[in-house]
């Protein structure tokens, strides 16, 4: 008997701390709505509402990103919301296990997670857009768990890793200018860059391409201007020398060739090198 009562005694203290420690993760039960699922999705994955049916949801990728509405959650014990046949919760406020890649580098707690070209699986914001919320611990992809994967981005095939992590969803847009040079690059210019790279550029990199082209363009222009006119004043000078004005005007248009190559080539190794 005293053995018992002494057992019953050490449960009723684990069961009270147990309740104890559980208060704050009760007190912030996920908030999110029930969805018709489009096709298999996995625990954790970003989705967006369907543009044929806006009681499902896909997989959430960067050309869906407008209609991101959350991440699947398989936790329905504190959820605000009743799961039925067919359905996924879709968690859009609260605290989740969501996937994410350091498609877009390695991410740091408090970095805005978005979608990416990899659908369901989340990222590092690098520009504004729509978030699905904040990162709650740093992730480099080399976690034990974690998986290695080969994508196409562009061109180039790109080794990224994915793994889950704690994200404070709070789903909406958010603005991620700070003044900076990144507020005045346009997306479309970041996006081609990106593409190229196979990796996020710098600003800083594309301002340095920017100044190369202009000054490629403006060098060549300069070149070419400079060698028609000669040729036409030589060429009405002496029109018998014609024919070794126009060998030499093209020429020049060579060597005009040769520096804007010059140029795409620095261009290149810019936006590319890490």
């Amino acid at each position: 008997m005293a053995l018992l009562s002494a057992s019953r005694a050490r449960l009723t203290w684990v069961v009270f701390f147990v309740t104890l420690l559980g208060l704050p993760l009760a007190a912030e039960a996920l908030v999110g709505q029930a969805f018709v699922a489009t096709n298999g999705l996995s625990s954790g994955a970003l989705v967006a509402i369907s543009s044929s049916n806006s009681n499902a949801v896909t997989l959430a990728t960067n050309e869906n990103v407008s209609s991101l509405t959350g991440v699947v959650s398989s936790y329905t014990g504190q959820s605000t919301a009743s799961v039925g046949q067919g359905q996924v919760l879709v968690a859009s406020s609260g605290t989740s296990y969501s996937l994410v890649s350091d498609i877009n580098g390695p991410i740091t707690k408090g970095n805005y997670i978005t979608a990416s070209t990899v659908a369901g699986v989340g990222a590092r914001a690098i520009q504004s857009g729509t978030m699905v919320g904040t990162a709650q611990v740093n992730f480099s992809g080399h976690e034990p768990g974690d998986i290695s994967k080969s994508v196409k981005i562009g061109s180039i095939v790109k080794t990224i890793h994915i793994g889950q992590i704690p994200v404070q969803l709070q789903v909406g847009p958010e603005s991620l200018d700070s003044g900076g040079l990144d507020s005045y690059i346009p997306p479309e210019v970041q996006n081609l860059a990106d593409n190229i790279a196979g990796h996020p550029v710098a600003a800083l990199r594309l301002v340095l391409a920017g100044l190369l082209i202009i000054i490629g363009l403006v060098g060549s222009s300069v070149i070419l201007y400079a060698a028609v006119r000669n040729s036409m004043v030589s060429i009405g000078r002496n029109p018998l020398a014609r024919r070794y004005v126009y060998r030499g005007l093209l020429q020049v248009m060579f060597i005009v060739l040769f520096l804007l190559l010059l140029c795409l080539g620095g261009i290149y190794l810019i936006i590319t090198l890490n």
